[in-house]
């Protein structure tokens, strides 16, 4: 394994990291903003719709 791939894995890892944080900070942004539950549920779903809705098809492809 050269350096290369370290710093691949790591940047991966730093990129997966902020994803995750910003996965869940924006909708408790606006839950704070608002202050209603069913804003955050809202904000929450329509972030992993399009992992739902594309997501099987892609694999598929992918695979294919």
């Amino acid at each position: 394994m050269g350096a290369s791939f370290n710093a691949l894995w790591t940047g991966q890892s730093i990129s997966l990291l902020g994803d995750h944080i910003a996965y869940y900070t924006v909708p408790a942004y606006v839950l704070t903003l608002n202050g209603t539950a069913s804003d955050f549920a809202t904000i929450f779903a329509l972030e992993s719709a399009p992992t739902l809705l594309f997501g099987f098809f892609g694999g598929v492809l992918v695979d294919a």
